[in-house]
């Protein structure tokens, strides 16, 4: 699983360096999962493709942000703006208060 693969301190994610590590995990995952890999994620974000997922803490929401900007970069019939529409597109993730985000529960029970 992703998470195992970059154990990273995660109170360094909103500083530079942890949003070059988030970017990476994202060229991680289109690379593993895109036309490269497993070939589970087409090349152009689709809504009903992938769900992200994210804790309500601002640092696990930017990380989402970063990584998912590596897994879907907009191509050219995404493009939105000359500027930052070309390299950037915003993909939605669901964030979750731990008492009711079961996945992380589940994690975080696993390691006890």
């Amino acid at each position: 699983m992703i998470f195992e693969v970059f154990k990273v301190n995660a109170t360094k994610f909103t500083e530079t360096p942890g949003k070059r590590t988030a970017f990476q995990i994202g060229k991680f995952i289109r690379k593993r999962y895109g036309s490269q890999g497993f070939k589970l994620l087409s090349n152009i974000y689709l809504q009903d493709e992938i769900s992200v997922r994210s804790t309500v803490k601002e640092r696990t929401k930017m990380t989402a942000e970063v990584a998912m900007a590596a897994v879907y970069p907009p191509e050219v019939a995404q493009q939105w703006d000359e500027g930052l529409g070309k390299v950037w597109q915003p993909v939605p993730y669901t964030a979750f208060p731990l008492r009711e985000d079961y996945v992380s529960m589940t994690i975080l029970l696993h390691d006890l």
